[in-house]
């Protein structure tokens, strides 16, 4: 029913191989950027394997824009080795060759040349951490141990694209969604065979019975030109949910080699470390075809008068370097002028030009080509849907800024790191932030500046200096985005005078406990909310803290939305068992059985409760369950059915009541990530894909270490010890009998407002304190308790 729930599933079972060495066949001429990051708990030596890794794929695939891969080192069940998906899937883009179908993130970006995610990851790649690997990627075999360097190289193919969409669901076969190119590809005897799906001509018996006839093969022009034949793929019976239709079938063996990387299984001695010409085929007839030819596209030009040079390379293993020609068009590729291309022995490529033409136009154009076989072939792919092309003429478009302001600015931070995207159809002449800070709603404007965007491999960013400043709480940050481009055209991501505002915040203080009904109007100040908020909802008897009331899908195949509320103050870990609680109701969308877990296909929406040492780094890890959803309480499974929608592929309209609450209680120190004495932050997350949704989730009565932060330990004491007066207005008093050393007052959120190390009069003064309620922890030789008094 989802698509990135069935991409998450192309593993590996019982892996090893060997395969033809083609690095001497690369093209030289550029390499792919790779950005890798990792979660924290991958070890040196995979981090050294990735980046082989990714540096092999670099040599045979290329994109002007930078692919980012995030790297993680988990706990996967013994037949999983490793699984690899797109983070993000795009479809019915204007610069994409088809509509309605769904390209993977980093491919749609080399088609386009726009980076659509900034810096966040194309590619997620999950190593299972309890396998015996080997790591030398020199030395191999080893005797019982899996070599890690061709499990990667597989699996980093699976998130480029080797992938697809079409799934078995109640024993029938669809397309979920939006296919992706790689199903276009897909044919049955003469029949494509996403011909053969709502064919009111073929029943779903006979479409399962051609899924699973082991004769279906790709039908790619590049691949039957390279290879000289269609490979089949690999489609048993009974089908093989994650592997039918995305690997080669088993007893495939490319031309000249010994077997291929895409194999779903392989041999215990076997070992590649290369992709295979069969692998690299498939992979161009989707768009990645820069290891048989490299061009860098022709940017537009404003001049009518010069003649257009461009290169481009071709890799002589595999074409027919004596016919090689370009085919361009003035009439938006209606029709086509060839001309030869000849090779330029002092620039080692083959170079040429575009003839003047005296109007403004739009040049289509295709390098046309044969195989050593002699098959004429055309790039770039998907040829004449999809041409290269390049405008010729006067420049009346500004620059296009896309940007997501920070989230929170800290008032301890040194730099505030401001990135954009920023795009012009010519060139970017430059591109600046306008800055103002001021404080009292800028009443008073102490800094202004214009600061020049810098670019990395991430796109455009400036550095605003905090450290250098005299920054206060609650000052307040004033910025705009300017561009302008190589002919004078600007653009801002906000209209003119119009600024983006942010907030100087405390550095809150790490707190040994929190305690909230959620009703005092002030604890909206604990919490960072997106798509949340506090409220009574109508029916319920007291405020809480809402997701939206239903919450919504993304209706963008692969993408998702997510509900943060996340606890500005951290919180100190406590002695096990560290107990956080809550009641809650959750009405998200359920999995489609009970047996399907968290991060399995068939897993949809879900819930989450995480935590984080370090927000910056983004490694958030569940605290308890690592997702649940409605079927996690059978009352709100039932509620959830209870009302559905055909209108809106049956999402559910029930809503919650009082009388669903259920107490959700969690060990903080139930992973394996968070220790005693760690100082963590607490997030609510629920995620909802691009489908059916709910009402969505509610909490209260939050309660995190309220029972074992302080409790009474063996020190004994009686009425005789009770601080006194209780209430008290200005002073506490400790009766001296009970041998009390020390005092730390906190106040009910847990955060410590009072120490005092040694107890020298027995009558403290609290008259700076606040009124309300506190919490006293008294320390003995023989251990502490705690006493709870009021402050008028």
């Amino acid at each position: 029913m989802r698509l990135y729930k069935y991409i998450f599933f192309f593993f590996f079972f019982t892996i090893s191989v060997h395969a033809q060495n083609l690095n001497n066949s690369v093209l030289k001429t550029h390499t792919s950027s790779f950005i890798l990051s990792y979660s924290s708990n991958c070890p040196d030596s995979l981090k050294q394997v990735v980046e082989y890794v990714t540096d092999i794929w670099s040599q045979y695939i290329y994109s002007q824009i930078p692919i980012s891969i995030h790297v993680s080192w988990q706990n996967l069940a013994s037949n999983i080795y490793a699984y690899a998906n797109p983070t993000l899937l795009k479809q019915n883009i204007p610069e994409l060759p088809f509509s309605d179908v769904s390209f993977p993130i980093a491919l749609a970006e080399k088609i386009t040349n726009t980076n659509f995610n900034f810096n966040e990851p194309d590619i997620e790649l999950v190593v299972n951490s309890s396998m015996p690997w080997n790591f030398d990627f020199s030395i191999y075999p080893i005797p019982k141990k899996h070599d890690i360097t061709t499990i990667l190289l597989h699996e980093i193919a699976h998130g480029l694209g080797f992938i697809g969409n079409v799934i078995m669901k109640n024993s029938t076969f669809l397309i979920d969604n939006y296919p992706l190119v790689y199903d276009t590809f897909l044919s049955y005897k003469t029949h494509p065979f996403l011909s053969f799906f709502n064919n009111s001509h073929v029943s779903s018996d006979s479409l399962a019975t051609i899924a699973t006839s082991n004769e279906i093969v790709w039908n790619g022009a590049y691949t039957s030109a390279f290879l000289g034949l269609k490979p089949f793929l690999y489609a048993p019976s009974p089908y093989n949910q994650g592997s039918s239709f995305y690997h080669f079938n088993d007893d495939f063996i490319p031309p000249g080699d010994s077997l291929t990387l895409m194999k779903r299984s392989f041999g215990a001695n076997d070992i590649i470390h290369h992709p295979d010409i069969a692998t690299l085929s498939l992979l161009a007839d989707i768009g990645w075809f820069d290891f048989f030819v490299q061009h860098t596209p022709i940017k537009n030009v404003s001049s009518l008068q010069d003649s257009i040079f461009y290169t481009l390379a071709c890799n002589d293993a595999f074409i027919d370097t004596s016919f090689v020609e370009i085919m361009y068009s003035f009439d938006k590729g209606k029709n086509f002028i060839s001309q030869q291309v000849r090779y330029n022995t002092d620039s080692a490529c083959f170079v040429g030009s575009f003839p003047p033409f005296p109007f403004e136009r739009t040049v289509h154009y295709a390098i046309k080509t044969k195989s050593l076989n002699g098959d004429t072939i055309v790039f770039p792919p998907f040829f004449p849907s999809h041409t290269f092309s390049f405008f010729v003429g006067h420049d009346s478009n500004p620059p296009i800024i896309n940007h997501k302001p920070p989230v929170k600015v800290l008032v301890d931070a040194d730099v505030l790191k401001i990135r954009a995207e920023i795009h012009d159809d010519f060139a970017i002449d430059s591109s600046y932030l306008h800055l103002f800070i001021g404080r009292d709603d800028f009443s008073t404007i102490f800094h202004q500046d214009k600061i020049l965007f810098q670019q990395d491999v991430f796109g455009f960013y400036a550095d605003i200096l905090l450290s250098d400043l005299p920054i206060n709480v609650d000052d307040q940050i004033a910025y705009n985005i300017f561009s302008v481009d190589s002919h004078g055209n600007e653009s801002s991501f906000l209209p003119h005078g119009q600024y983006e505002i942010l907030t100087i915040e405390q550095n809150r203080n790490p707190l040994h406990y929190f305690i909230t009904d959620f009703e005092a109007d002030s604890i909206q100040d604990y919490f960072y909310l997106d798509k949340f908020s506090i409220f009574k909802e109508k029916g319920f008897n007291s405020k809480a803290l809402h997701t939206e009331h239903p919450y919504s899908s993304s209706y963008i195949d692969r993408q998702y939305v997510q509900y943060i509320a996340e606890l500005k103050n951290p919180i100190i870990i406590a002695d096990n068992p560290a107990i956080m609680e809550f009641d809650e109701i959750v009405l998200v969308e359920p999995s489609e059985s009970s047996d399907i877990a968290y991060g399995m296909y068939g897993f949809w929406d879900y819930v989450v409760v995480e935590g984080t040492k370090n927000t910056a780094s983004d490694e958030w890890y569940a605290l308890g369950k690592a997702g649940y959803d409605s079927r996690y309480n059978m009352k709100w499974l039932s509620t959830f059915y209870s009302l559905l929608t055909p209108d809106n592929n049956n999402s559910s309209i029930a809503v919650g009541t009082q009388e669903l609450f259920s107490r959700h209680t969690i060990n903080l120190l139930e992973n394996k990530y968070f220790r005693t004495g760690d100082t963590i932050f607490i997030r609510f997350r629920l995620q909802s894909d691009y489908n059916r949704h709910g009402w969505g989730w509610v909490i209260d009565n939050l309660s995190i270490q309220e029972k074992n932060t302080y409790i009474k330990t063996e020190c004994e004491y009686s009425k005789e010890c009770e601080l006194y007066p209780n209430p008290l207005y200005s002073h506490v008093c400790i009766p001296l009998k009970c041998g009390v050393h020390s005092m730390r007052i906190f106040n009910i959120l847990g955060k410590e407002v009072l120490f005092v190390q040694e107890i020298v009069d027995n009558c403290i003064d609290v008259s700076e304190l606040l009124p309300g309620v506190y919490n006293v922890v008294l320390e003995t030789d023989s251990g502490s308790f705690v006493e709870k008094v009021i402050k008028l």
